[in-house]
């Protein structure tokens, strides 16, 4: 939960914090991002995938954008935290392993959209 990766970074050094797996979140029934903005100064890595399920341990992974996670508010999520420049960033789609070229190109642009309405 985010009150137990809060819990257990509080009081430690400054460089010591979480990485944001967004897909994890979701299928925990928890808002990635709330826990981006509870967890300020502390997210140093984020995993951006999306899940079409919530409260399911299986992945049901989608283009980002088409599940339930809000693809703008987590962009400005991380710019209102002040997500570290040097911080880790990755854009992650588990289905269509055969050729998942088209639908990584689908979140890329989902992605560059949604920086783009971040202000």
């Amino acid at each position: 939960s985010i009150e137990s990766v809060a819990k257990a970074v509080r009081g430690r050094h400054k460089h010591i914090g979480a990485c944001v797996d967004t897909g994890h979140f979701i299928r925990s029934g928890e808002d990635p991002v709330r826990a981006v903005r509870e967890l300020k100064g502390r997210v140093f890595g984020v995993h951006v995938k999306d899940d079409k399920h919530q409260r399911d341990k299986r992945s049901h992974n989608v283009v980002i954008g088409k599940g339930h996670l809000d693809v703008v508010g987590l962009f400005q999520a991380l710019r209102k935290t002040k997500f570290p420049a040097d911080g880790g960033l990755s854009l992650e789609y588990e289905s269509n392993p055969n050729n998942p070229i088209d639908d990584m190109a689908q979140c890329l642009a989902v992605a560059r959209d949604a920086i783009g309405k971040v202000s």
